[in-house]
């Protein structure tokens, strides 16, 4: 995870308030998950879901080290799979940031009347 622009342990500095010098931290999120067959609409996007929860149940462990359960328990134990995943998931957390905004609540939650990652809720569940 980045915060301020560097890399910081979420466990370790975040979670335990220690990045900001507080005696005390936690953690919160809030995932909407639809009746889509891979819940998020994307088979990729399910990967934050599943670190999110892993994080929550151990926050020292290491981001590429879930990303690569995640991608073993989902796509199987190829090694080309989990290579390619890797290179595309790890580097991708700032076309993220730039593209949903500050925590991903962007042009995701259809703030702007406009969004054109998964369309507008009543689309989406029209579409399935």
């Amino acid at each position: 995870m980045r915060v301020d622009n560097t890399s910081t342990l979420v466990g370790k500095d975040l979670i335990t308030g220690k990045h900001y010098g507080h005696k005390l931290g936690g953690m919160a999120g809030v995932a909407n998950v639809g009746s889509n067959v891979t819940w998020l609409g994307f088979d990729l996007a399910q990967s934050n879901l599943y670190a999110y929860g892993r994080l929550a149940w151990d926050p020292t462990r290491d981001s590429e080290e879930i990303l690569h359960e995640w991608t073993r328990l989902t796509f199987g134990l190829d090694p080309t799979v989990l290579n390619t995943i890797t290179e595309m998931a790890m580097p991708s957390w700032r076309s993220f940031e730039n593209y949903t905004g500050n925590l991903g609540i962007q042009t995701l939650a259809d703030i702007t009347g406009m969004s054109i990652f998964c369309g507008t809720p009543h689309q989406v569940i029209d579409s399935s």
